[in-house]
């Protein structure tokens, strides 16, 4: 008897309109960065940091979709998922996930705002940092509430927790020693910006493992 075919995740189906998804998001960034870039050149401060917020949205789209691809492909898609995984909520994933992509919608729209609000943070920042403790929350709500994804959930929220917490030192750091909010500004993107892409690097190179 014949082996039975590889199953095709859901996740491959879906990668067209994903595609077309992270594109109009992208467009109103993108052109941002471009009339800026044109008009004042790489050589201006606020160019540069448009273009690393650009770069973070792109990274955490990135990350966003392939773990929610991931994740549902594991938790409901799988033959043995109903066995592996028996206590969870589809709406509860499903709106979490909503949440958690219209958080970096929203940083999208502000990639080009330079003002700084509450606590020398610019909006950007503070979306962000929001973002981050809502995979907290996420976590902390599925591990409550006894589902049995909580341990899908541990990698992203403890990823989440430990740039937090390199953030708040970095900011603990640059209010002591008086510096301008924009060197926080750029420090935080960078911590972002590369912790996120090791956690896609991580996805990556976990994705087909059981």
């Amino acid at each position: 008897m014949a082996d039975a075919a590889p199953r095709i995740p859901d996740s491959h189906k879906s990668a067209f309109w994903i595609y077309g998804v992270t594109a109009m998001i992208l467009r109103e960034p993108l052109s941002i960065v471009t009339r800026d870039l044109s008009a004042k050149g790489l050589g201006d401060a606020s160019v540069r940091v448009e273009c690393l917020r650009m770069l973070v949205v792109l990274v955490v789209l990135s990350r966003q979709f392939l773990a929610a691809g991931i994740y549902f492909d594991r938790v409901y898609l799988q033959p043995d998922s109903a066995s592996k995984y028996p206590r969870k909520s589809y709406p509860v994933d499903f709106l979490t996930r909503l949440v958690d992509l219209l958080a970096a919608v929203a940083a999208s729209t502000a990639v080009g705002l330079h003002a700084f609000l509450i606590g020398g943070l610019a909006s950007f920042t503070w979306i962000i940092t929001l973002l981050l403790f809502f995979d907290l929350l996420w976590a902390f709500t599925a591990r409550a509430a006894g589902y049995s994804t909580a341990i899908e959930l541990r990698s992203t929220a403890s990823s989440s927790l430990l740039i937090l917490l390199l953030c708040g030192a970095l900011y603990g750091v640059c209010r002591m020693s008086g510096l301008q909010p924009q060197t926080f500004d750029v420090g935080f993107l960078v911590v972002v910006l590369a912790s996120t892409a090791i956690q896609l690097a991580g996805l990556i190179q976990s994705y087909g493992q059981a």
